[in-house]
């Protein structure tokens, strides 16, 4: 039974964000602007509405008849939720949307400076639209000014998004002799690290690490850690995006991350990333590919000085930062 509730729920949602329809960009804008986070926001619903439309598969009228009364009711039941909440909300749930005590007071100044026209300017923000629906609530602006002025700004907003739509359609269809594999899982990965910049997601593990770099003397995990990831996203680059790297160059490329690690960690991340780059370029880069075994003499002698360069490399970066940098770095 809850499999199958949960099939329905994923089945639903797919419907709702695979291809747009009037009801599912009704469905979803109310929901957003009620003030709930969805996965993809809104605007992405808007764009590939307006790759529909140069399609001819919808009209552009009837795409305003569905998204400006959404707007208009999630827009609402927001303010007068702030309005009745007021501060104490926000304090409470304002983290959800991004909202702390500092924006909110950043946000009273400019509705005090501005008056009213303050939500056609937050409106059309990006990033602003629900925190300027909030604000306005707590700061009592008259709901027929604040209403009148944000439906002025959704229809500014779908109008830029539906002519957004066809420059994505022309772009997507662009690069479909690239969309195999090794393309499309640094695209996702790209999207995946803006969704979670664009949420906050990251906030706190961001605040985490540069409170631990701005140590004296960071902790030995962290700098094995640092040549792991540093070692791993040159890696990825080189295999995923072999344009960047192409032939043989990738050794370069790895080579960079050795001097990197050997740098900001001292001789023993910059050894583990030489090792790490070692047996990536043996099993990934080298034929036979997918295979530990090296065939060509060529290929070995390149991974013999691939090894003794990021030895002499990891060497002479880490004397170096001794030498003449402001901290010692050791193993």
């Amino acid at each position: 039974m809850a499999l199958t509730s949960w099939s329905a729920l994923v089945g639903l949602a797919q419907t709702l964000t695979y291809k747009p329809t009037y009801v599912s960009l009704f469905i979803l804008i109310l929901i957003e602007e009620s003030g709930c986070p969805l996965p993809l926001p809104g605007e992405w619903q808007l764009i590939r509405a307006g790759a529909q439309v140069m399609s001819g598969q919808m009209q552009p009228l009837y795409v305003f008849l569905a998204v400006v009364p959404a707007s208009a009711i999630g827009c609402s039941i927001l303010y007068f939720l702030a309005r009745t909440g007021g501060r104490a909300a926000i304090a409470r749930f304002g983290h959800l949307v991004r909202l702390d005590e500092a924006r909110l007071n950043k946000l009273e100044s400019r509705v005090r400076r501005l008056g009213p026209p303050a939500v056609l300017i937050g409106r059309v923000t990006p990033g602003m639209r629900l925190p300027t629906d909030i604000a306005a609530g707590v700061f009592g602006v008259p709901f027929r000014y604040y209403l009148s002025l944000a439906m002025v700004a959704t229809c500014l907003r779908i109008t830029f998004f539906l002519f957004l739509g066809p420059v994505w359609q022309r772009l997507w269809i662009l690069l479909a002799p690239t969309r195999d594999t090794r393309f499309m899982l640094p695209l996702a990965a790209a999207i995946a690290l803006l969704l979670a910049v664009h949420y906050g997601w990251l906030k706190r593990p961001i605040a985490a690490l540069r409170k631990t770099l701005a140590a004296e003397r960071p902790p030995i995990w962290v700098r094995y850690a640092v040549a792991l990831v540093l070692t791993s996203a040159a890696i990825s680059l080189a295999y995923f995006l072999p344009s960047l790297a192409p032939g043989k160059s990738w050794a370069l490329l790895l080579l960079a991350a050795v001097l990197v690690s050997a740098h900001a960690g001292g001789f023993g991340p910059g050894l583990l990333s030489s090792i790490v780059s070692g047996a990536a370029g043996t099993y990934l880069f080298l034929p036979p590919i997918l295979s530990w075994h090296v065939a060509a003499r060529t290929d070995i002698a390149l991974l013999t000085g691939f090894a003794i360069l990021g030895v002499i490399a990891s060497g002479l970066m880490h004397w170096s930062t001794r030498t003449f940098g402001d901290k010692p770095q050791t193993t």
